[in-house]
């Protein structure tokens, strides 16, 4: 059902006009980084980031870790080891004869603002194609394996029109065997994407190195954990696949995870340079720099000084979380409802918009695009940790706090509407659609497990029993997909 939905998706996006397309041709052609610009900013703003100290967006820290996209898999299941894995160093031009192809990895593999190219070398792709297509995109791509480039183009062909424009505020990108988590950075304008998101067939896996994230053990000490389901008319919007079995998937199957990839970084590019402001670039100048002369236009400071979120401690929370600071005692001492409370009264998408003003940004941009093109909901819940030695079942996951339909939340809306509009410009369509689409968001309720309260149909028997164990919707899943489906759930770094 999940690839029949995908499929129909696609044919939808193709055929239908997309409803921003007519802004999108008019805004192209056209903190505050705080003491850092927009070079350091790269260091690490995970694959979608947040405060304004940090200019550059990296999926480490700015832009999250891209969740691996991994299938149910038996535990007898065999390991595959990757075999063809290919350092970042070693990437070459998708198209040898694209019209960068021998400037494209020089002025990519850069480490400092010296070493890094003016814009006359290596310019924005939307400097020289307004709406930038397909082609344009692709000349900008550097891999370590040809398939990564070959996948990325069919992506694009499927994907909504309107993802294409944003490329505009990038240089370049790079998709490589190492690459994780996906990232953004402003010392060369370009994103780094992680080929577990486009893998399809056994040969294609065994190149993608099986490193676990580096944050992922971040927040060890916290007391609760939180959980985000994706749905489409009620359902998972996608599986989860696992690197080291020996499953296979098809386009159908990664087509929503990418094109929510590319939002998320690709709104990082589009805020340290908004297509309103590509006319003011000096050409003469490195990337960093020209991009360190526009910073009154960066978007994610002015989403903070407008609207703002309040809560210090989930401020703190994310930094142990997402950037590994080491917890205070009363940090650990926090219980899901307590934290739940805080996030309930901010206009928050995510706990990881915390992270970074980049980040917020970001989550706020990618939740908005993926409910406007696949009618994308995301549930959210804090629940506090328990002990999985013992291997529970999802009805003892306990909700501590938790909302279904998150973006139909009034702050929330509020605050995505202005992000949207600013990259993409003022539409009608647009305006309709975030008035009269997106529903009521829903209370979760506490002590209920999260499978169950991720099933509104569930959640009215529930409710007579408030406080009780319902027991799982899901028991009928096989244990390790339920394991697995779980895992994943809650360990999306963005």
């Amino acid at each position: 059902m999940i690839k029949q939905r995908a499929r129909s998706q696609a044919i939808f996006l193709r055929q239908l006009p997309v409803i921003l397309s007519a802004s999108l041709v008019l805004a192209s052609c056209g903190d505050s980084g705080g003491e850092s610009g927009a070079a350091s900013d790269v260091a690490q703003v995970e694959a979608n980031p947040l405060q304004v100290q940090q200019p550059v967006v990296r999926e480490d820290e700015i832009q999250t870790a891209p969740p691996s996209l991994e299938s149910p898999v038996e535990e007898s299941a065999p390991t595959v080891e990757p075999s063809g894995i290919v350092s970042t160093e070693e990437v070459h031009p998708y198209r040898p004869d694209s019209p960068y192809a021998d400037v494209l990895k020089r002025c990519v593999l850069v480490n400092t603002v010296e070493d890094s190219c003016t814009l006359d070398t290596l310019p924005f792709i939307g400097q020289g194609a307004a709406v930038p297509g397909i082609n344009d995109i692709l000349d900008r791509l550097l891999v370590t394996h040809d398939w990564m480039g070959d996948r990325l183009a069919e992506v694009l062909q499927a994907a909504p029109a309107d993802l294409q424009v944003l490329f505009g505020s990038t240089t370049s990108i790079l998709i490589g065997s190492e690459v994780r988590p996906a990232f953004y950075t402003g010392l060369n304008g370009g994103i780094q994407l992680d080929p577990d998101f486009l893998w399809q067939s056994l040969a294609e896996k065994r190149t993608v190195s099986i490193e676990e994230d580096y944050r992922s053990d971040y927040g060890r000490d916290l007391g609760f954990w939180f959980y985000r389901r994706h749905l489409i008319d009620g359902e998972r919007a996608y599986e989860f696949f696992d690197l080291e079995d020996d499953s296979t998937r098809e386009l159908d199957d990664l087509l929503i995870p990418v094109v929510r990839l590319l939002y998320h970084e690709l709104a990082h590019a589009n805020d340290y340079l908004p297509p309103t402001a590509m006319a003011s670039l000096d050409n003469s100048l490195r990337v960093s720099e020209a991009l360190d002369q526009i910073l009154d236009q960066w978007l994610s400071p002015q989403l903070d000084a407008l609207y703002p979120l309040n809560s210090e401690t989930l401020h703190k929370l994310a930094q142990v979380r997402f950037r590994g600071i080491d917890a205070s005692e009363t940090e650990k001492a926090l219980i899901a409802a307590d934290v739940g409370l805080q996030f309930a009264e901010d206009g928050s998408a995510s706990f990881y918009s915390y992270n970074t003003i980049r980040e917020d940004l970001a989550v706020l941009f990618e939740a908005t695009m993926m409910r406007l093109t696949f009618g994308l909901q995301s549930n959210i819940a804090f629940i506090d940790k328990i002990d999985e030695s013992k291997d529970p079942g999802c009805e003892e996951y306990l909700v501590g706090w938790g909302v279904r339909n998150r973006l139909a939340n009034p702050l929330v809306a509020q605050r995505a509407y202005w992000v949207v509009s600013q990259i993409y410009g003022a539409n009608a369509d647009f305006d309709q659609f975030m008035a009269n689409n997106l529903g009521a968001e829903e209370t979760m309720i506490e002590g209920v497990d999260w499978c169950t309260n991720n099933k509104p149909d569930t959640v009215q028997a529930a409710r007579s029993r408030t406080g009780t164990n319902t027991g799982t919707v899901d028991a009928e899943l096989d244990k390790n997909a339920e394991r697995l489906r779980l895992r994943k759930e809650r360990s999306e770094l963005r």
